[in-house]
């Protein structure tokens, strides 16, 4: 209705400024005095509606605001109705630059990757303790028949139950026995021993190893003691170590003379791909860190000579995961079985790397063939099916995250750069703003 009268009276000054003026005659000045009562229409309406700007709607205010930009001598800064445009620019930068602040700290202070509780120090100061714990002993004297090489060490528990008189091989099953006589018959300059949990306990008394002994009794399940007495075994005796349900397909002195520079043997149980390993860090013992894409197998191992350094870093990093609680089945892999194994292999980094040869997987293959009968297993492939939806859901939620943080900067943007800032809405503004950042630093 205001732009109706502003127009309506236009027009009356132009009828009238024609009424005056004859046929064909021009007046500029006619013209200049209809432009200068135009202009102070406007400046008295504008004024008027300007001693009115608490009251009136803001949708006037910005029309009063956008009549009078083209007029000649209209200002509002009296009123407090200036355009800010420089103020939101100068604002709109600021706030970018303290979310440049903000994202360069939560980088800087580790905030975006996880925590990593091992260390190639740490490590390196356990492997020195341990060597210690041992009191500088030798290595345990070997049976008068383990030939060349040492023997070849089977652990299980009717070794320590079975009784004597041969007892303990009854209770074993046929197959087992045929595999054990298999490894002999391969191997026949290396010895058989057979051992039990308590064996080795007895071991650790003889040599002193009064650490070690502490670290095997404070597990509570009974595979993680015979995981880590196959390791304890390796550095005090050396030779092979198989489990049962192993069976060979040739003789050990073939991979012994591929290698003639090797003292410890290992094999590859499997090459994961990234996205599996990358999945076991959803697991809660591994704290977000993803697992080695090459595992090593801890099924069966050689050690030509006994007090190797490599099993002193085993058996260090054994030691640092001693204490995390055992709750499923992967976390005795983790403390105890190939992820430690793996682990070892891979930061090992003493005088002796050159040392330990790292069988291919089909060259692995072509030795032996696990039949994976363990009875300790108490989980089935849904679990890592169970695992692996877990982790496309923990990615799936840091996809939605990253979108709703970039909606989030898109709505600060937006809303700095459409809203002026007025003495009326400044603190309202400013307070909009940190709830907007607040929310950015929670996601």
């Amino acid at each position: 209705s205001r732009a109706e009268g502003l127009a309506g009276s236009q027009a009356q000054c132009s009828a009238a400024t024609d009424a005056t003026r004859g046929p064909g005659e021009t007046s500029a000045a006619h013209w200049a005095v209809t432009r200068r009562s135009h202009s102070v229409r406007v400046r008295k309406m504008a004024t008027g509606w300007a001693t009115q700007q608490r009251t009136a709607p803001a949708t006037e205010r910005r029309f009063a605001m956008r009549s009078a930009r083209g007029v000649p001598g209209a200002t509002f800064e009296k009123e407090g109705l200036r355009d800010r445009k420089g103020t939101s620019r100068a604002t709109l930068l600021v706030f970018a630059a303290a979310f440049c602040v903000l994202a360069i700290a939560a980088s800087s202070s580790g905030l975006l990757q996880p925590f990593r509780r091992e260390g190639k120090g740490g490590a390196a100061a356990l492997v020195e303790n341990a060597a210690g714990a041992l009191g500088e002993r030798g290595p345990a004297a070997l049976p008068p028949d383990a030939g060349d090489g040492g023997c070849i060490h089977f652990m299980h528990r009717a070794f320590s139950e079975g009784g004597e008189g041969g007892q303990e091989e009854d209770a074993l099953s046929p197959r087992y026995r045929d595999f054990m006589a298999k490894w002999q018959a391969m191997n026949p300059r290396r010895c058989i021993a057979k051992h039990g949990v308590p064996d080795v306990v007895d071991l650790l008394e003889s040599e002193g190893a009064f650490e070690w002994q502490g670290l095997l009794n404070s597990y509570k399940h009974y595979i993680q003691k015979c995981d880590v007495s196959r390791y304890m075994l390796m550095f005090f005796t050396g030779g092979v170590y198989t489990d049962l349900d192993v069976e060979v397909s040739q003789g050990l002195a073939e991979i012994e003379r591929r290698y003639p520079n090797a003292t410890v043997f290992l094999g590859t149980e499997r090459v994961t791909p990234f996205a599996y390993a990358d999945a076991m860090s959803a697991l809660r013992i591994r704290n977000g860190t993803r697992e080695r894409t090459t595992r090593v197998a801890n099924y069966w191992m050689m050690s030509r000579e006994p007090g190797h350094a490599f099993w002193l870093h085993v058996m260090a990093l054994a030691r640092e995961r001693a204490p995390l609680p055992v709750a499923e089945i992967y976390d005795i892999i983790y403390t105890t079985g190939p992820d430690l194994l793996t682990e070892a292999y891979h930061t090992f980094e003493g005088e002796e790397r050159d040392e330990i040869a790292l069988l291919s997987p089909r060259e692995f293959a072509s030795l032996l063939k696990h039949h994976s009968d363990g009875s300790w297993k108490w989980h089935s492939n849904l679990s890592l099916l169970l695992l692996i939806g877990l982790h496309l859901f923990r990615k799936t939620l840091q996809g939605l995250s990253s979108a709703c943080t970039l909606l989030v900067q898109v709505m600060v943007v937006l809303r700095l750069v459409r809203s002026p800032v007025r003495r009326t809405t400044k603190l309202r503004n400013w307070w909009w703003c940190l709830v907007i950042f607040s929310a950015m630093i929670l996601l």
